[in-house]
């Protein structure tokens, strides 16, 4: 296994949607890979979203209207990925392994469930017999002996290896699917949502999914006229959480505010179709 820094603060402005996309692309960031190149399959409309959360009941965690970012990187032939049950096998043979602990585990080191029952922790260096690892959510530096690492790990590694830099002709590809997905027709959602946890979840999706499209369209055009919109995204999930948190809901303001998101979203993405298919 190649050993790399546990350094949390290469976390920052990385956008997975799950712990082993935030260490992919931590892993791709550490060697100064070009990872926002992955970002060009994120598209997913607000009323595709919406329509997945609250209609089909699919939770967060388990959102399936894009890919994957280690799914896209495999299929372009720039990683493979392995799953074994055992570290050792892992770390022999692999570059870099992530290992799946105990959702107990968790709980006894952060007071609160993770959010998927499959969580991973990244594997970074072993100094002075232990285990340097990485946690996304939240961010911390864990190291673990053997006796902690056989209580926390639940019995299966998930391994990437020969992992390599992007190249131009597969980036070109990359750009001409995304212009093709941000030209497809959006529908209208109305929303009439009965649950705060979903409407901050669509935000949170929502949220996601258009920074990464804002890093990643900035490397061909002026991305300024998406700021407003991602501060307010931003603001919007924050409104939501407060209103969780202190328990106190307007269903009939949570509405008009995915309304009005809804309406700033479609003339972003107006204003990004316009300006994407203008580059060759």
């Amino acid at each position: 296994m190649k050993q790399i820094t546990a350094d949390k603060s290469l976390l920052n402005q990385i956008l997975g949607l799950s712990c082993l996309e935030n260490y992919l692309l931590y892993i791709m960031k550490e060697c100064g890979y070009h990872y926002q190149a992955l970002y060009a399959e994120s598209f997913v409309s607000f009323s595709d979203i919406a329509t997945t959360l609250f209609d089909e009941a699919v939770p967060y965690a388990y959102f399936h209207k894009i890919p994957r970012l280690q799914d896209t990187a495999r299929k372009k032939n720039l990683l493979s990925m392995a799953i074994t049950k055992n570290i050792e096998e892992g770390v022999s043979q692999y570059d870099y392994c992530c290992i799946k602990v105990h959702p107990d585990f968790v709980i006894e080191r952060y007071g609160r469930k993770p959010w998927r029952d499959d969580h991973y922790i990244l594997l970074c260096e072993q100094r002075d017999h232990k285990w340097i690892c990485l946690n996304d959510n939240p961010r911390d530096i864990i190291e673990l002996n053997s006796d902690i690492l056989s209580h926390a790990y639940a019995g299966k590694t998930i391994c990437f290896h020969r992992l390599t830099e992007i190249h131009s002709s597969l980036e070109k590809r990359f750009l001409k699917a995304f212009q093709n997905t941000v030209a497809q027709p959006q529908k209208i959602y109305v929303p009439h949502i009965n649950n705060l946890g979903i409407a901050r979840d669509i935000i949170g999706i929502l949220k996601t999914t258009r920074k990464r499209i804002q890093e990643y369209s900035s490397q061909y055009m002026d991305t300024a006229f998406m700021t407003d919109y991602l501060l307010q995204l931003d603001k919007t999930y924050a409104i939501f959480e407060y209103m969780r948190v202190r328990q106190k809901v307007d269903f009939e303001k949570v509405e008009q505010m995915l309304t009005r998101v809804q309406t700033y979203d479609f003339l972003i993405i107006k204003q990004l179709n316009e300006k994407i298919q203008k580059i060759g």
